[in-house]
């Protein structure tokens, strides 16, 4: 609840400001909200806060070329960060082709087979 707190008055207040309303894009917002409420899924997702500054620790000491880490996941993130963007501007017509949209399930679904861990994970809410 705390760092949703803090991300809302961040949000208000650079909102207030005359360069980030009328001079920081769109997508860029998008991205600073997307990328700090992935970073509070941390603390939400973590036991308690050791395994909390652990993840954020690994965060910035492992290397991105790290199995754990596929450049696969890395560049599907980035395409779907794309096609939002994209399908915003004049080029959404290609992209609600079906040769497009079929391409992306499958490179979604090559993923899952190529990289996804078996086993259970437990449900989400199940802390509390």
């Amino acid at each position: 609840g705390c760092l949703h707190a803090l991300g809302r008055v961040m949000t208000r207040e650079l909102e207030e400001t005359v360069f980030y309303r009328e001079r920081v894009p769109r997508f860029m917002k998008q991205m600073l909200v997307f990328g700090f409420v992935t970073f509070a899924w941390i603390f939400f997702r973590a036991a308690d806060m050791g395994d909390a500054a652990m993840v954020v620790s690994r965060i910035f000491t492992t290397g991105w070329i790290d199995p754990q880490i596929p450049l696969m996941m890395l560049a599907l993130v980035l395409l779907v960060w794309v096609y939002q963007y994209l399908s915003e501007s004049r080029l959404r017509t290609l992209l609600e082709s079906s040769a497009v949209r079929i391409s992306t399930v499958v490179a979604m679904v090559l993923y899952l087979v190529l990289f996804a861990q078996s086993g259970q994970q437990p449900f989400i809410y199940f802390q509390f």
